[in-house]
């Protein structure tokens, strides 16, 4: 990090709008592809982040998949606590679209594969 990155950082992190607005964003794009993932079977955990936790059969297997097959990176979770998932960063529309298109391709949806403590 260097000077002038700090400077913008902590420039958009006093501005209330901007922080406000990039909540917001994140709320109605996580709230889409929660949906969309839903509606093609997957049943993504709830969450308040920048991500998205997805249960998929093999985990450890479908970043390996996403990144040879279609250059995107997701996060095998396992190594956190939470076997059986991965973790989806949330980008644009389009880019969302792809992995949604992507995880179709790679990945069986599992609907029990949760974490002890956590339910869907």
């Amino acid at each position: 990090m260097n000077r002038v990155g700090l400077a913008s950082a902590l420039a958009a992190l006093e501005s209330h709008e901007f922080v406000d607005g990039v909540r917001r964003e994140n709320e109605s794009r996580r709230a889409w592809f929660r949906a969309q993932l839903e509606a093609r079977g997957f049943a993504p955990l709830p969450s308040e982040t920048n991500f998205v936790l997805v249960p998929v059969v093999d985990a450890p297997g479908v970043p390996v998949a996403l990144d040879e097959e279609f250059g995107i990176k997701v996060r095998d979770t396992t190594a956190f606590g939470m076997p059986g998932h991965v973790r989806v960063s949330l980008g644009r529309v389009d880019e969302m679209g792809r992995v949604l298109a992507a995880l179709e391709s790679v990945a069986s949806p599992a609907r029990h594969a949760v974490a002890p403590g956590i339910s869907h």
